[in-house]
């Protein structure tokens, strides 16, 4: 886990658990960033849920901008979390490519 994250190791558990997070990854576009112990401009993270087929589109939009809530509180900076699955499946190479280059497991 990156240094930035240490201290929060368990603050970040209990948000997954919270929420039905398996596993959550930072994407590499926050890999510079987080190596520091400062705080971050900006954190990007990926999910994947326990329970995802059985998530509606609203219920799903609802869990998506609660963890951003919760977790850009925890971090004092702006995050985004996307579902692994959506990136993974998405028609844009270069976001792809982007996204899923080096994620470090965070959570799972």
């Amino acid at each position: 886990m990156k240094p930035y994250f240490n201290g929060q190791q368990a603050e970040i558990a209990e948000i997954c658990q919270r929420y039905g997070v398996r596993r959550m990854e930072a994407y590499d576009a926050t890999e510079t960033i987080i190596n520091t112990a400062s705080a971050p401009a900006d954190v990007g993270f990926l999910i994947a849920l326990e329970n995802e087929e059985n998530i509606g589109g609203y219920e799903l939009l609802d869990l998506l901008l609660g963890m951003e809530k919760d977790l850009g509180q925890l971090l004092q900076c702006p995050v985004h979390v996307s579902r692994r699955q959506s990136i993974e499946e998405s028609h844009n190479p270069v976001l792809r490519r982007s996204l899923l280059r080096n994620p470090e497991v965070v959570y799972g």
